[in-house]
């Protein structure tokens, strides 16, 4: 009886602390092949990107207004938060996309 309460403590314990995940873009790659194959447009890749920083960077502080820097403000943001968000190498350039598009001119 011991064991049965441990194990379903246990279990209740591992699934609170199981990390929440948040709809990403790990099933999108961004292609350098031939033409004859598809590729995703730069819109489809800032839009994701878009949504990265939305879900990602959102979750743990307020979003900054990404027209209020340049892309060399961004750049320098970019470089300390991307591995604190933990973003792969896709949703980075995904969101570099993102961001570099509104950034201010």
């Amino acid at each position: 009886m011991k064991a049965t309460i441990t194990i379903l403590i246990l279990a209740l314990v591992v699934f609170a602390c199981h990390r929440k995940t948040v709809a990403s873009s790990d099933n999108i790659a961004i292609s350098n092949k031939p033409n004859n194959e598809t590729k995703i447009s730069n819109s489809e890749v800032v839009s994701t990107g878009q949504t990265i920083y939305t879900n990602r960077c959102g979750r743990c502080h307020g979003l900054k207004k990404t027209e209020n820097y340049t892309t060399q403000q961004w750049n320098n943001i970019l470089k300390s938060m991307i591995p604190k968000a933990k973003l792969n190498d896709d949703e980075a350039k995904q969101v570099t996309s993102y961001v570099m598009e509104h950034a201010k001119k």
